[in-house]
C-alpha cells in the first residue's frame, strides 16, 4: 500500500498468511485511553510498552496486521535503497537514580538498588519482556543492543546491508518505543532515521528467498512500528512533519479498508479484517488529534474528535467527550466544556464508575479558580478510586493554589507512606520536591530522602534534586578576595573586548546601514553588486574605544548572498566560514606554545539574520540556513526596513516568523533570563524577537533635536524611536545587556560543540570502551601504537603486494613464452606446407610446360605435312 500508484486498488489478499503472532507487537490504548499525568491534560495517547494489544484479533489471520504492499523489487538493488540501521550509542544507558545516590548520599545506599539487569535474565525476547514488565526500561534498552549487535546491527553496523526479519523489526521497534518512554529523543531519531517510512524493499518478504520464510508475503514491520515513526517528529519538536506522516498513514488504512469493505462475502474474514483497521484507523486519528493540539490546530482537534465520537463504542464515546470537555478547558472556553462533560455523564451506564465524572468536575472547577470544590471532587474519586496516585497529585495542587503548603506536603507525604511504590511517579515527586523548596531554603535533607525512597523502591526514575553538597564556611577576619572583581574588571580594561559580528541577509536589505547605527559610527562600507556569482564573504575590523573600555569590533558581511539563481549552496560559504574560525582558534589551543592572550578571537558571537519584510513568511532558503547555523552560532533574527510594511502586518509577520522557526526546531538566541538583574527585562525583550529596525545614515532635525531618521514624502522614521521600530531594543539587548553572555556562549557552547566533534574525530575521548576515564597520554599512546601498527601493517601489506606481482609478472613471461613457442611451431609447419604446396605446384606448371612443347611439336609437324599436300596438287 505504501507504495502503491494512486487510484489503483491495493493487492492484499495475496498476503493472507498463517503469521505467528509477534513477542512485542503489544501497543495499545491506555485504561481509559488518555493521560493522566497533570490536572487539565487532555492529550489522547497510546502506551507504546502496555502489557496487552488491541492487535491481538483471534478471527483474523495474523498476516493481515500488515497488509502493506512491497516496491517494485528489481535485481541490483542499490544501497541507497536498503534499510540498514544500527545502535548510534557504544556504551549502556545508566541508572541516573544509582548515580545521584552515589554522589549526594554514598556508595553503600547506592547498593541498595535492586534493579534487574541485562546479566540477570535470559539474552532473548523472553528476558527482554521480564525487564519491561519490571519497568527497568534503561536496561531493557541495552538488552537490545545486545540482542541487535548478535543481528549484525549493533553500534559501528549502521550503514552496513543486512538481511532483516520480523524478530530484528520488533526488537528495533521495541527498542525505540523504550528510547521515547525514557525521553532519549535524540538517540531514537538517530537511530530511526534509517528505517525511513518502512517502504524499502529489504522490509518486505518478497525482497528474499521464498524458502527463508516459508514463501510468506507482505511487510515484516509491525503496524505499531510505522505509527511510532510517524509519531517521533513530535517528540522532537516538530508536530507538523508528524501530522503529515500521519495523515499519509491515514490515507493507507483508509484504502485498505475500502479494499475489505468492497471484499466482504468474497475474501475470508473480510468483516473481521475491516473492524480490525478501524481500530488502527482510531489509533491514527488519537494521535493526529496530539498533533493538532501541539501545533494549536483546534479546528481539525474539534472536527476529528467529532469524527471519533460518532464512530466510537457507548464506553469510548464517554472517554473521548470527556478529553473533549478537557481540550476546550485548556482553550479557555468552559461553556463548551461543561458541554461536552454533561454529555458524557449523560452516557454513564448503570453501576459504571463515577470517577470520570468526579475529575472532570474537578477540572472544571480548577479552571474556574474554584480550588476547594476541586480538591472536595479529587477527594471523593480517590475514595472510590485509591489506586489512581495521580489524583493526590491533583488534591497537592489545590491545596497549593488554596495557599495551603503545608497541608499539601502532608498529603504528598502520607500518600507515598501509605503506597511507597505507586505513590513514587515523577509528576509527585517533582511537585513534593517544589514544595519543599517553597516551604524552606534547607530542603535539601528532605530531597535526598525521597531519593532514597526512590532508589529502594522504583525503577527507572528521574528527580530533580540538588546535588551541590558544597560546605559554607565563614572567615574569622577580613582576607581580601573580596577586591577579585575589581582585578577582574581593571584587567579587561586594559586588554580591551573583542566582538564579532556577522550579518546575514540578502543584498539591499540594509545591513551596513544598520551597523552604522548600532555603533553610531560610519563604517564606510562600500555597496555590494547583486550580480555575484556566488556568496563571499567580507570580514573588516575596526578599533572603537567608548570611554575607557576599547573593543576590537568585527563585522562579517555576506556579500551576494541570496543573489544567485540557484540558491541551494548559499549557507555553505556561511558554514564553512564559522567552521574555519572554529578551527583556527582549536589549532591555537592545540600548539605546544600557545598565546591566547594575544591571539585575535575571530571566532562569530552573534549571527544578525536579516529577514526580507515580505510580510508573508520565511522564504525556504532563510530555514535552511538558519537551521544549519543554530548549533554553530548565536542567532537573532531581525526584520529589515520594516518601515516598509504597516504595524498590524509586521505583527502578524512575527507570529508568523516564530511559528515557522519553532515549526522547524530552528534554536534562535534567547535573551539569558538565569541572572535576576537581567531577568525581567530579557524576559520582555525575548518576547519582541524577531525585533523589526530600520537604519539610517541620514540626520534630521526634529524641533530642537537632531535625531538619526529616514525621511519620506509621507513622514520621518525615527531610528531610536520606539514607537516606530525596534531599534533600541536591539541595541539594548545586544551591545548594552547582552553582549558578554554572547562570548561566552560561543565560548562554552558553541566551540565547545565543535571542539568536542573535531577531538573525536581525531580520536580523543574521556572515557574508554568500558566508561572508564582515560587521559590524554592513554589516548595519545593508543594513537601512536595504532598508527605504529597500521605503518607496520601497510609495510606487510606493501612486501606481500610486491611478491605476489613479481610471481603474478613471472608467471605472465612464462605464459608469454610459451605462446610464442606455439606461434613458432604453427608458424614453422605452416611455411612447410606452403613449401609443400609450392613445389607441388612448380613440378605440374614444369609437366604442363613439357605437354605444351610436346603438343606444339606435334602442330608444327601436322603444319607442315599440310602444306605438302597443297603444292602436290
Amino acid at each position: 500500500m505504501a507504495n502503491s500508484s494512486s487510484g489503483t486498488e491495493p493487492s492484499i489478499s495475496k498476503y493472507f498468511t498463517n503469521d505467528p503472532p509477534s513477542c512485542f507487537d503489544s501497543i495499545s490504548a491506555g485504561e481509559d485511553g488518555q493521560t493522566q499525568d497533570a490536572i487539565a491534560e487532555a492529550y489522547l495517547s497510546y502506551d507504546y510498552l502496555a502489557a496487552s494489544s488491541t492487535d491481538q484479533q483471534p478471527n483474523i489471520p495474523d498476516s493481515v496486521r500488515d497488509l502493506w504492499e512491497p516496491p517494485r523489487v528489481t535485481p541490483g538493488v542499490p544501497p541507497t535503497s536498503l534499510t540498514m540501521p544500527g545502535v548510534s550509542v557504544a556504551t549502556d544507558l545508566t541508572d541516573p537514580v544509582q548515580d545521584a545516590v552515589g554522589l549526594l548520599v554514598d556508595a553503600n545506599e547506592a547498593q541498595q538498588r535492586k534493579l534487574l539487569l541485562p546479566d540477570n535474565v535470559t539474552q532473548d525476547e523472553r528476558g527482554l519482556r521480564e525487564l519491561i514488565e519490571h519497568g527497568c526500561f534503561r536496561s531493557a534498552v541495552n538488552l537490545t543492543a545486545r540482542l541487535l549487535t548478535i543481528k549484525q546491527q549493533g553500534f559501528g553496523h549502521a550503514g552496513h546491508p543486512v538481511k532483516h526479519s520480523p524478530n530484528s523489526l520488533q526488537l528495533w521497534f521495541t527498542r525505540l518505543a523504550l528510547l521515547v518512554k525514557l525521553g532519549q529523543y535524540e538517540i531514537a531519531r538517530v537511530e530511526a532515521e534509517p528505517f525511513g517510512a518502512l517502504s524499502n524493499a529489504d522490509v518486505f518478504y518478497e525482497f528474499y528467498h521464498p524458502d527463508m520464510h516459508a514463501d510468506r508475503k507482505g511487510s515484516m514491520a509491525p503496524f505499531s512500528f510505522r505509527l511510532l515513526l510517524a509519531e517521533l517528529p513530535v517528540y522532537l519538536g516538530a508536530p507538523r512533519v508528524a501530522l503529515d506522516r500521519l495523515t499519509a498513514l491515514l490515507a493507507i488504512v483508509n484504502q485498505i479498508k475500502v479494499y475489505f469493505e468492497r471484499g466482504t462475502g468474497t475474501i475470508p474474514h473480510a468483516t473481521d479484517a475491516h473492524a480490525f483497521w478501524t481500530v488502527r484507523e482510531t489509533r491514527i486519528l488519537h494521535s493526529i488529534v496530539n498533533c493538532a493540539l501541539a501545533v494549536k490546530d483546534f479546528g481539525l482537534v474539534e472536527q476529528l474528535l467529532e469524527r471519533l465520537v460518532a464512530a466510537a463504542a457507548t464506553p469510548q464515546k464517554r472517554i473521548l467527550l470527556s478529553a473533549w470537555g478537557r481540550i476546550r478547558l485548556q482553550c479557555g472556553d468552559m461553556v463548551g466544556a461543561e458541554k461536552k462533560f454533561s454529555e458524557a455523564r449523560r452516557l454513564k451506564e448503570e453501576k459504571s464508575s463515577e470517577v470520570p465524572d468526579l475529575i472532570d468536575r474537578g477540572l472544571l472547577a480548577v479552571a474556574q479558580n474554584d480550588f476547594q470544590s476541586a480538591f472536595d471532587l479529587f477527594q471523593k474519586a480517590s475514595t472510590a478510586a485509591p489506586s489512581n496516585t495521580m489524583l493526590y497529585n491533583n488534591m497537592g495542587v489545590c491545596l497549593l493554589y488554596s495557599g495551603k503548603l503545608k497541608e499539601a506536603i502532608k498529603l504528598y507525604e502520607g500518600a507515598i507512606q501509605r503506597n511507597t511504590k505507586s505513590c513514587l511517579n515523577e509528576s509527585l515527586l517533582v511537585n513534593l520536591s517544589t514544595l519543599y523548596e517553597l516551604e524552606s531554603n534547607h530542603a535539601k535533607e528532605k530531597k535526598i530522602n525521597l531519593l532514597k525512597l526512590v532508589n529502594r523502591h522504583r525503577a527507572d526514575l528521574t528527580v530533580g534534586l540538588d546535588n551541590d553538597l558544597t560546605r559554607s564556611l565563614k572567615q574569622s577576619g577580613h582576607v581580601g578576595f573580596d577586591s577579585l572583581p575589581d582585578q577582574l574588571v581593571s584587567k579587561s580594561i586594559q586588554n580591551g573586548f573583542v566582538f564579532n559580528i556577522m550579518c546575514i541577509g540578502e543584498t539591499g536589505l540594509g545591513k551596513s546601514t544598520l551597523m552604522d547605527s548600532l555603533f553610531n559610527t560610519n563604517f564606510e562600507s562600500q555597496p555590494s553588486p547583486h550580480t555575484m556569482p556566488s556568496v563571499k564573504l567580507k570580514a573588516h575590523t575596526y578599533e572603537l574605544q567608548e570611554s575607557t573600555v576599547r573593543l576590537k569590533l568585527t563585522i562579517c558581511d555576506t556579500v551576494g548572498y541570496g543573489d544567485q539563481i540557484n540558491k541551494d549552496d548559499s549557507f555553505k560559504a556561511v558554514v564553512d566560514y564559522i567552521d574555519l574560525q572554529f578551527e583556527a582558534y582549536l589549532q591555537e589551543e592545540l600548539k605546544i606554545k600557545r598565546s591566547l592572550s594575544t591571539y585575535h578571537d575571530s571566532r562569530t558571537h552573534i549571527c544578525l539574520y536579516f529577514i526580507c519584510p515580505t510580510g508573508h513568511g520565511l522564504k525556504s532558503l532563510d530555514l535552511v540556513c538558519m537551521k544549519m547555523l543554530d548549533s554553530k552560532v548565536n542567532i537573532i533574527p531581525i526584520i529589515a526596513k520594516a518601515d516598509t510594511i504597516s504595524k498590524t502586518e509586521l505583527t502578524k509577520f512575527k507570529s508568523k516568523i516564530n511559528e515557522e522557526l519553532a515549526a522547524n526546531g530552528v534554536q534562535i538566541y534567547s535573551f539569558p533570563t538565569d541572572d535576576e538583574s537581567v531577568t525581567e527585562v530579557n524576559t520582555t525583550m525575548n518576547a519582541h524577537i524577531p525585533f523589526a529596525v530600520v537604519g539610517s545614515t541620514d540626520f534630521v532635525r526634529i524641533g530642537n533635536k537632531t535625531v538619526r531618521a529616514r525621511q519620506y514624502p509621507w513622514g520621518t522614521v525615527q531610528v531610536e524611536n520606539e514607537g516606530h521600530c525596534d531599534f533600541v531594543k536591539l541595541r539594548e539587548m545586544l551591545i548594552r545587556t547582552n553582549m558578554e553572555d554572547m562570548r561566552e556562549k560561543t565560548h562554552t557552547r558553541h566551540y565547545e560543540l565543535y571542539r568536542q566533534k573535531r577531538l573525536e574525530e581525531m580520536g580523543f575521548t574521556d572515557v574508554d570502551s568500558e566508561n572508564k576515564p582515560v587521559s590524554f597520554q592513554q589516548t595519545f599512546e593508543a594513537k601512536r601504537s595504532n598508527h605504529l601498527a597500521e605503518l607496520q601493517a601497510k609495510e606487510d601489506d606493501v612486501r606481500q603486494m610486491f611478491v605476489v606481482r613479481v610471481k603474478e609478472k613471472e608467471a605472465e613471461l612464462k605464459e608469454n613464452e610459451k605462446e610464442l613457442h606455439a606461434k613458432f611451431d604453427k608458424l614453422k609447419k605452416d611455411h612447410a606446407e606452403d613449401k609443400r604446396k609450392l613445389e607441388e605446384s612448380r613440378k605440374k606448371l614444369e609437366e604442363e610446360f613439357v605437354e605444351f612443347n610436346r603438343r606444339k611439336s606435334q602442330m608444327a609437324t601436322h603444319h607442315t605435312l599440310t602444306l605438302g599436300k597443297s603444292k602436290k596438287k
